[in-house]
């Protein structure tokens, strides 16, 4: 990619929702309707699954350093509001519990 995200000041969100409606829409909205999908907005590689903390997962082991935004599939990709994994305390930060 030319112009990264990192550099460009264009906001994360944006940039995500962009590259989901050109280019993971046409792949995924049909049959994943209100699945999770983790967009690397650099690359523009994506995941998607039912479970959100395994999704990022598998996208971060391809790509390190992604700048990874959660999206829902279906609805032209709206953006992950709520994530019930990260209320658990496995994954509150010290001292939160």
């Amino acid at each position: 990619m030319a112009d990264s995200p990192r550099t460009s000041g264009e906001p994360l969100s944006q940039r995500a929702r962009d590259v989901y409606r050109c280019r993971i829409s046409p792949q995924v909205e049909v049959e994943n309707d209100d699945r999770y999908v983790v967009v690397d907005v650099d690359s523009e590689d994506f995941e998607n699954g039912d479970d959100f903390v395994e999704v990022l997962h598998r996208l971060k082991s391809r790509h390190p350093a992604a700048q990874a935004f959660g999206l829902r599939a279906g609805g032209g990709g709206r953006p992950v509001d709520r994530l019930g994994a990260f209320g658990h305390a496995a994954f509150r930060p010290e001292g939160t519990r």
